[in-house]
């Protein structure tokens, strides 16, 4: 038939949405149905009394309401036949109200947890060993350091405007005379890692001291250049202020220990002609062979040789600090894919015993059971005194937490 014309043009034919509709208004019955499909005769009144709705409508006129929902639900011949979406057994839980998971998509479910759990242990497990390395190459570049170098030497080559601690210009300006620019995200990296090497945050939460950010005390000096094995180092760990670090250092470099008690003992100028000495706690003699006067003990600029030694020891422990932020960052993406947590990783490490931690056993078993190498010697040495608390058996879930969160 030929297209409807407009009015005021009887040339051009009208839009789409304009044309009327020729189907019967919704839901009308089985004969307006056939009339809707039949071709409509030129007389027919539908012409005349047609409503104004576009071709793409929606309408279904062969609905009737009258069907229930269970004409919708596979019957048992209909399911036996032609198969169904939804099981017998489930669906009469699920018309009687009764519907719950099987005990077979429980266990599935739980293997699958299971699998992310073992992977997101296995992935922790190996981001622990990379750390104890570094820790290892930190270590070696400790050794270069000369061994009449000390601590207070060292926080003096640094400490050029003499604020009482080292802040990011301070080593930008020590350097910058080898040619190398440190960024701030490097510094601040590297202040935190030795920040965590000395359990700052928590002594400072229970003892309440007050830390400047970004800054390294006499105390961070100590960690950065004394080996992490050492009694020295341990004590620098223990003290409580800068003060009482030099003292601490003063006393394990000018005096003897007693073989007897443990006590510090040290010989005046007066006694310089015999070494052998009495302990005055458990009576005990032995020989004593520093010998300290009334003068204090001088402070020498660091050599070119202790510099060089210092700028390797500075590049190489930022760059680690960097390489170790890196590792906690793909560790946290990791961990949020896996839809797993460190405190996931932690209950799997310590066997369900999470107010007890785990020990070195257990750490141990867990590198066993996932196949991987377990560190030796002294990388285990030191994965153990990074994660574990000074005179600690076993690792509490605040260090393990704080040793692999990320810093920025």
């Amino acid at each position: 038939r030929s297209p409807a014309r407009s009015p005021a043009s009887p040339v051009t034919p009208l839009p789409d949405y304009l044309v009327p509709d020729r189907r019967p208004p919704r839901h009308a019955g089985q004969k307006l149905y056939e009339s809707w499909t039949a071709t409509p005769s030129p007389k027919s009144p539908m012409r005349s009394t047609g409503n104004w709705i576009s071709e793409l409508s929606t309408q279904d006129p062969g609905l009737s309401m009258d069907r229930s929902l269970e004409s919708f639900l596979p019957s048992p011949s209909r399911s036996a036949n032609h198969g169904s979406f939804l099981r017998e057994p489930s669906l009469e839980r699920f018309r009687a109200g009764l519907a719950s998971p099987t005990m077979d998509s429980f266990r599935q479910t739980k293997h699958f947890l299971d699998m992310r759990e073992q992977r997101a242990v296995q992935q922790t497990l190996m981001v622990m060993s990379r750390i104890a390395k570094l820790d290892s190459q930190v270590e070696d570049l400790k050794s270069l350091m000369p061994a009449c170098c000390t601590v207070e030497e060292v926080f003096a080559e640094l400490d050029t405007m003499r604020a009482g601690y080292i802040n990011l210009s301070d080593i930008r300006r020590f350097m910058f005379g080898y040619g190398l620019t440190v960024k701030y995200a490097s510094f601040s990296t590297m202040v935190n890692e030795l920040h965590l090497r000395r359990k700052i945050f928590a002594q400072h939460a229970l003892k309440g001291f007050f830390m400047l950010p970004d800054s390294m005390d006499v105390r961070d000096v100590g960690v950065l250049t004394l080996p992490l094995t050492s009694q020295a180092c341990q004590a620098v760990m223990d003290a409580s202020s800068d003060e009482e670090a030099k003292s601490v250092l003063y006393l394990l470099r000018s005096s003897e220990p007693c073989p007897g008690c443990g006590y510090r003992v040290q010989r005046s100028a007066e006694c310089a002609g015999c070494p052998s000495v009495t302990c005055p706690i458990c009576r005990t003699p032995f020989k004593c062979n520093f010998v300290v006067g009334d003068r204090p003990e001088p402070c020498y600029p660091l050599t070119s040789t202790a510099k060089t030694n210092l700028y390797r020891l500075l590049g190489g422990t930022m760059e680690a600090a960097d390489e170790l932020e890196r590792e906690r960052r793909e560790l946290a993406a990791y961990l949020t894919h896996e839809i797993c947590g460190l405190c996931d990783v932690f209950t799997a490490l310590a066997c369900g015993r999470d107010s007890l931690g785990f020990s070195q056993l257990d750490l141990r078993k867990a590198y066993a059971a996932q196949g991987l190498p377990c560190p030796t010697g002294e990388q285990w040495d030191l994965l153990w005194r990074r994660f574990a608390a000074p005179n600690s058996n076993s690792v509490s879930f605040l260090d393990f937490k704080s040793q692999l969160q990320p810093f920025l």
